[in-house]
């Protein structure tokens, strides 16, 4: 059975960059505009046309017998700020040297270039890539990555799993929490959480919580409008205005707090950054369907499409926007801090990645026995190896398995509630801090977030 292709791992708040690891995606940035010249190579840029392309590809590849989807985002603009088409072609290779071939790529919508690459190109390690992208009168052309074929983007292919053999779960055996950092019942006035629903209608809850640095958890009242900030402290309520969109991410620092808007797939959505007092401070158009936030070592980051796009740049807090042709110039270096664990499923087994400090590549293959894995809601980098949360289940049960993976395997394992009485974001439910796993849970009577202790952490 085909594995379906890689995605994101959720929910990585405090990465540090380890190198172009994707999961799902990553990107070879343009850092300028040329135009071929006659013999393939890049010439003085001319001023016709400005081209910004941006290249999502995975690094890592953990399955070899699908055809590899490649993207380019794309953004023309004529001198006289006119929208322009393009056209663009993939040039791929065998992982260390040879000849490159030429691939067409379409358009499946004009600010998209695709193409799949065929699985045969993926027999031996891994491939190099890298594409032009031109304006169709051909005035102005643009490599991604910048440099071509002297630094393509290079797809790694995971051959050496580590096997995980997982025993058939005891369903109804679930660890009971370590801890509980905040409880609330339903309801609108101080110390209560918001729902709504009920009936006919999906109840739906907070959607979203984090977990800062020191240990603080801010959980996003969305259907209050304000954020409850619990733990090191007294419990404090941020109201935030009443047009803020009641569902969607959340990150908070210790300084800002940053609210993504889930619209919907077909809707634009927003980014807005408040201080901790509850003052808007700017706020940003986001991409259709773009809701999860991360935190990289430059910023803050939203997933746009598999790929992540800078909310905030060159270390300041102020929002800038990531909606723009010229915002996909700053996509690579974003995709390369944040990108840590790639992940890919059936409903048996479940492979997982991660680069080591070195650059060299881990990979796992664990398989479950009488149980099917479900969606993922947890996958971040712990210690040498992987912190994964993924669902499980049967004809008559469900709940979230914790698996924690190293270098010789299996660690630690154990099962705990699903708990999502009311709805919130699939990936907005656990966290990883101070105190181990956290996780956002909800009844008929309230939401709590509690902890689970992890290892040896205390």
């Amino acid at each position: 059975m085909a594995h379906e292709p890689p995605r994101p791992a959720p929910r990585r708040r405090r990465l540090a960059g380890i190198g172009a690891l994707a999961a799902g995606v990553v990107v070879g940035s343009v850092a300028g505009f040329g135009v071929l010249g006659a013999g393939g190579s890049p010439s003085a840029p001319r001023t016709d046309a400005e081209i910004v392309a941006n290249l999502r590809a995975p690094s890592v590849l953990l399955d070899r017998t699908a055809p590899l989807h490649v993207e380019i985002d794309v953004g023309c603009a004529t001198a006289s700020d006119e929208l322009c088409l393009t056209e663009g072609e993939l040039f791929v290779r065998p992982r260390g040297g040879g000849a490159y071939d030429r691939l067409l790529m379409n358009h499946p919508r004009p600010e998209v270039l695709q193409v799949d690459v065929p699985a045969t190109y993926l027999a031996g390690s891994g491939l190099e890539m890298y594409a032009v992208v031109a304006s169709n009168d051909n005035t102005a052309s643009v490599m991604a990555p910048s440099g071509g074929s002297e630094t393509p983007h290079v797809v790694e292919v995971a051959t050496a799993f580590t096997d995980v053999a997982l025993a058939a779960p005891t369903f109804g055996a679930t660890r009971a929490p370590t801890s509980n950092v905040y409880r609330a019942a339903w309801g609108t006035g101080a110390g209560r959480v918001g729902k709504t629903g009920g009936g006919e209608e999906s109840i739906t809850g907070p959607s979203s919580f984090t977990v800062t640095e020191g240990g603080q958890v801010a959980l996003f009242d969305g259907h209050n409008r304000r954020v409850v900030l619990a733990g090191g402290g007294p419990t404090r309520l941020v109201q935030l205005p009443e047009t803020t969109f009641p569902f969607g991410d959340i990150l908070a620092t210790d300084r800002d707090i940053y609210v993504s808007e889930a619209r919907g797939l077909e809707h634009l959505g927003a980014v807005s950054r408040f201080d901790r007092a509850g003052r808007l401070q700017d706020r940003v158009a986001a991409p259709n369907g773009a809701v999860q936030l991360a935190q990289s070592p430059s910023g803050v980051a939203i997933q746009s499409e598999g790929a992540w796009r800078a909310v905030t740049e060159d270390g300041s807090r102020a929002l800038v926007d990531v909606t723009s042709p010229a915002a996909l110039g700053n996509a690579g270096a974003v995709d390369a801090e944040l990108p840590d664990i790639v992940t890919s499923f059936t409903n048996e087994d479940m492979l997982v990645a991660r680069r080591d400090d070195a650059g060299g590549l881990r990979a796992w293959r664990v398989r479950t026995s009488g149980s099917l894995f479900g969606g993922l809601s947890l996958a971040v980098p712990l210690d040498d190896g992987v912190l994964v949360v993924v669902g499980i289940w049967n004809e008559d049960h469900g709940e979230n398995l914790v698996l924690r993976l190293g270098p010789e395997g299996l660690r630690e394992s154990f099962t705990v509630d699903y708990a999502q009485w009311a709805e919130s974001l699939p990936d907005g439910r656990f966290d990883i801090g101070p105190a181990g796993l956290y996780q956002l849970r909800t009844d008929s009577k309230g939401a709590e977030v509690v902890t689970y202790k992890i290892g040896g952490k205390p």
